[in-house]
């Protein structure tokens, strides 16, 4: 199996939806970490990680989370976990981050699609996907 981050952002105005799936280890980090520094360059004045659909994550994953929520942090934007999938989630608990980190169960009302499901596409930018190596 290769290691591969699905990575996609979604502008609802100033706010960035960055959805993430697959695997938030060493290999994937990297392309997170450049859309987190590229919102931040932006006129994005809030973004929402969206982790339902990772499925493993690692020490450097969580390293990155934290880098997230730091930069952010300094900018003056929040940056909120959302749909956090319990694989996440169980290392957020051991490490003691579900405190720190902010967590939230769904998107708020004022960012969700207005149209059902399945009748428009999540991500409005294509999947970013970043593979390497085999597993």
């Amino acid at each position: 199996m290769a290691y591969e981050l699905t990575l996609a952002t979604k502008q609802r105005g100033l706010a960035a939806i960055v959805h993430l799936g697959g695997t938030l280890d060493l290999h994937g980090t990297p392309g997170f970490d450049r859309e987190v520094d590229r919102l931040l360059r932006s006129d994005t004045r809030e973004i929402l990680v969206d982790l339902r659909d990772v499925q493993f994550m690692d020490s450097i994953g969580l390293r990155s989370l934290v880098r997230a929520h730091r930069l952010a942090q300094r900018a003056g934007v929040p940056v909120w976990l959302v749909h956090v999938a319990p694989p996440v989630a169980q290392v957020l608990r051991m490490t003691g981050l579900d405190v720190t980190l902010p967590l939230i169960d769904e998107l708020p009302r004022r960012l969700r699609d207005r149209h059902p499901p399945g009748r428009r596409p999540l991500v409005a930018q294509p999947d970013k996907r970043i593979s390497s190596g085999n597993r």
